[in-house]
């Protein structure tokens, strides 16, 4: 069998345990298994003289042979899994004597060991430890693995708060076994909220082009945890509706993309309840002398858009640098025509608003199916430096994202006094820096592996609307700034057990103001309401956790703990629209969360998993202080929330006929329980229930923690090798989700909740050809299963609900040249039109992609 090319992105069930969690989330180490003789093989060793099966989950023991002790001394080099590019400062450490030596700046070392007792490990940050036992040849050349890479299966390993290391590790309750060629989506996706699509394990809600709201077992939004690079993307106003804030990662730079289903506090700390959505950008690599460029460039007809994108990564035997830029322009989208759902108007853009002469005027559209006004600009740069620090490495991690405006689509057919409501209603640019710095050593004498971060990011977000006819505009701006870090411990012993212990912290400051503009004159400015706390708010956190792994004969168990504290402040200024029973905010909550779970493996082809875990969030400034209208609800300040707290409990098991490498199948089943749950509740301001805002009056609504929520659900996965050249694989996801309030027997549907939805995808490979066909599709939701008020956008679905609908895709790869790619795709190709389920915005219709990629 051939080895396929690594997937960009796989999803990760729920590990197991939250703690797995801490597993799946790989702590740098890896579980060993001890044999008679005392002598184990770490989870996440290789077997030099095994190679090419050095990725093999449970490498075997080979006892020496009866033969005399020899002193034996080797001249080696430590290289790249290339064979050429040095790996410097490598260590290499002698279980038996404790002593070891490392490599020089061209990876070259002398080693000494009796051949027939010691066992010597090759370690270096990055990489996976490689392995020589007692009585095995040394190599003149140690070829390292990269740590991140399973070479087998295209399987890979979650990063969260600690370094992972190996696959093997990843304890989920919810994971496909290996396989040797999963099938891969071929297609560069046009953004990397797109990019969760090709899972088939996350729907993703768009309100409008320029967004992606994911979708993890019943939670969006701020009950969700976005990461990049290590780095927490949440912050103190993630709200709990829709988020757009995914598309900010550049997807052409991602060296691969985890999906952790589930409840993943104890090492992520607060927001992970429905699961966390780890992007990892390209590391550049140590090395030898060496330079090299990427681009790519690609087209896409449905709206007209095109994206280029180039890499420059240098490579010295101290430090490396990759530097990326990419630059994307998407023109309005355009919807299917065929429309299966049996509405002949429903999504069609009649109208539209356009000002002329300094009059507002509304138009017919010429083309109903175009979307107008949906389309907006973005470019994305980052800059990474790694740098050989003694027996440690440094790693800099800058990124910057902006985009234009970013039309609001959703409410560009809201209507009001017998017109359109809105002649202006756009997300302004939406900007955010990045900046880290992450140091990672082995303390050898210890056998401890230790990892800081640090990271500052600033975020801009602004709200710009003026309604029809109207000559002030309204804008609000949002400014999140950002400082956190973690510091981690990891230890292992030769009994197998691994444990991991740390700490971090996050602070957050809130600035929001709002202003309104006249249209014919700049300088005349008046105040406006402001979205948060017009007197500035913040949050602060504080984690501690501890974890633990440990082999028990053929199985593995795990448990976790973690402690978090949270602070929040904010201060209302006076103003003339309304009047708060209080003028500041003073909030201090905290929250015990662990779990416990194993992995129980049969001699035959079964797997069982279960898992008992428990997440929670702290409210933040969106949940306590947000002014804002939707759908006829205002929503105002609460001084008196507090956090969410989720207890989940999971069973999987999997079928793998692994020894003929032709099937894999998981089924796994989960029930969640929420307590406090916070949501919207009707309520009264100086006792009045309306509220004028925008123009026109509103139902008062405010946070509170009144209800529990109960959501079950389950996913079926399967993956065959049909042939050597052909690979299937299918997915489908359930969720029900119901909350009833605190002293109502009363229960009703929960907000969030998708329909069945799924993937099937069927490809073939050649020497230079790579074709796949495949089928996303999702189950109808009658309106009785919908949540309550606007977070389900049902005024935007049809009277009956969301319907069903399926689309299929096709998609190829031809190798032109070693270093020239040509990717072709055609989605959609039934022209179906459709929406996802709470999406703004109508799906784009049948539609050719083509890319062209290079490298030297």
């Amino acid at each position: 069998m051939r080895r396929r090319r690594r997937p960009i992105l796989q999803v990760k069930g729920r590990t197991i345990v939250s703690l797995l969690t801490f597993v799946l989330l790989g702590l740098s180490a890896a579980q060993g298994q001890s044999d008679s003789s005392g002598i184990e093989t770490q989870k996440n060793e290789v077997r030099l003289n095994s190679l090419p099966k050095a990725t093999e989950n449970t490498p075997r023991i080979i006892m020496p042979a009866n033969r005399d002790v020899l002193k034996e001394s080797n001249q080696i080099q430590t290289v790249g899994s290339d064979g050429l590019t040095p790996i410097p400062f490598a260590v290499v450490f002698n279980k038996n004597s404790g002593q070891s030596v490392m490599t020089d700046v061209t990876g070259n070392a002398t080693v000494s060991r009796s051949a027939m007792m010691d066992t010597l490990v090759f370690r270096s940050i990055g990489f996976m430890d490689m392995v020589v036992y007692p009585g095995d040849p040394i190599p003149q050349k140690i070829r390292m693995v990269e740590d991140l890479i399973s070479l087998e299966t295209a399987e890979v390993v979650s990063q969260g708060l600690v370094h992972a290391q190996d696959a093997s590790l990843s304890m989920q309750v919810d994971r496909m076994a290996s396989i040797e060629r999963p099938v891969v989506p071929l297609e560069v996706p046009q953004n990397s909220a797109e990019l969760l699509w090709a899972t088939g394990s996350v729907m993703v809600q768009q309100s409008q082009q320029g967004g992606g709201s994911p979708i993890l077992r019943g939670f969006e939004a701020n009950r969700i945890l976005l990461v990049v690079d290590g780095v927490r993307m949440n912050n103190a106003i993630y709200r709990s509706g829709h988020l757009q804030n995914a598309i900010t990662i550049d997807a052409q730079v991602l060296e691969r993309t985890d999906v952790l289903l589930g409840p993943n506090s104890i090492l992520f700390g607060s927001d992970a309840l429905g699961g966390v959505i780890h992007y990892h950008t390209r590391t550049p690599k140590l090395g030898v002398k060496d330079f090299g460029v990427r681009s790519s460039a690609a087209y896409r007809t449905p709206n007209s858009s095109w994206s280029g994108h180039v890499d420059v990564e240098i490579s010295r035997p101290g430090w490396a640098s990759l530097t990326s830029v990419s630059r994307s322009v998407y023109g309005d989208l355009r919807m299917g025509r065929w429309r299966q759902h049996g509405d002949a108007t429903w999504g069609l853009d009649s109208l539209y608003a356009v000002r002329v002469n300094g009059v507002d005027s509304m138009f017919v559209n010429a083309s109903p199916d175009i979307q107008k006004g949906s389309g907006y600009q973005q470019t994305d740069w980052l800059q990474k430096f790694r740098i050989q620090a003694g027996t440690g490495v440094v790693d800099l991690n800058f990124q910057y994202s902006t985009s234009s405006n970013v039309p609001r689509y959703d409410v560009s057919s809201d209507w009001s006094n017998e017109q359109l409501k809105w002649a202006e209603w756009n997300y302004g640019p939406q900007r955010r820096a990045l900046g880290s710095a992450k140091y990672a050593r082995q303390l050898q004498q210890w056998n401890v592996a230790w990892e800081s971060q640090v990271a500052i990011q600033r975020i801009e977000e602004s709200r710009i609307k003026r309604r029809f006819g109207d000559d002030w505009r309204e804008t609000q701006t949002e400014t999140v700034q950002v400082l956190n870090g973690y510091s981690t411990f990891n230890k292992r012993w030769y009994s197998g057990l691994n444990v991991t212990a740390g700490l971090s912290a996050s602070w957050d400051a809130v600035t929001s103001v709002a202003k309104q503009v006249h249209v014919l004159d700049a300088d005349s400015v008046q105040d406006a309401l402001t979205r948060y706390p017009n007197g500035g708010s913040g949050m602060r956190t504080q984690g501690v956790f501890a974890t633990a792994q440990w082999p028990w004969r053929q199985h593995r168990l795990a448990a976790g703990v973690r402690w978090s504290q949270s602070q929040l402040n904010a201060q209302f200024n006076p103003n003339a629209s309304y009047a708060l029973p209080f003028d500041a905010l003073n909030m201090n909550n905290g929250a015990l969360t662990g779990g416990i779970s194993g992995q129980w493996t049969s001699n035959g082809p079964w797997t069982a998993m279960t898992s008992l875990s428990t997440g929670f969030r702290h409210p933040n400034v969106d949940d306590v202080g947000k002014v804002r209208e939707k759908g006829g609800f205002v929503l105002l300040p609460n001084d008196s929330l507090k956090p969410e707290y989720l207890t989940s409990l999971e069973q999987g098991v999997t079928w793998n006929l692994q020894n003929r490498n032709v099937l894999t199948c998981s089924l796994t089943g989960f029930a969640s329980f929420l307590d406090h749950a916070i949501v919207p509740q009707n309520a009264t301001l100086e006792d009045a229930s309306m509220f004028w805002i925008d123009g026109d009056s509103a139902q008062v609504q405010t946070h509170v923690n009144a209800d529990q929520a109960t959501i079950i659900g389950g996913r079926f996965e399967i993956k065959s090798q049909v042939t050597e050249q052909c690979g299937f694989e299918a997915a489908v996801n359930w969720t029900r989700g119901r909350q009833v309030a605190k002293g109502d027997e009363t229960t009703r549907p929960m907000a969030h909740i998708p329909p069945v939805f799924g993937r099937l995808a069927l490809d073939y490979e050649r020497r230079w050809l790579t074709l796949e066909g495949n089928v996303l599709f999702s189950a109808k939701k009658p309106i009785a299963d919908f949540g309550d008020y606007a977070t389900d956008n049902l005024d935007l679905m049809l009277p009956s609900g969301a319907p069903s609908w399926w689309t299929f895709n096709v998609e190829s790869e031809v190798q032109l040249h070693p270093a020239l790619k040509l990717r072709m795709g055609l989605r959609n190709v039934f022209d179906m039109h459709y929406r996802v389920f709470a999406s703004g915005i109508s799906a784009a219709g049948r539609g050719f992609y083509t890319s062209l990629h290079a490298s030297f």
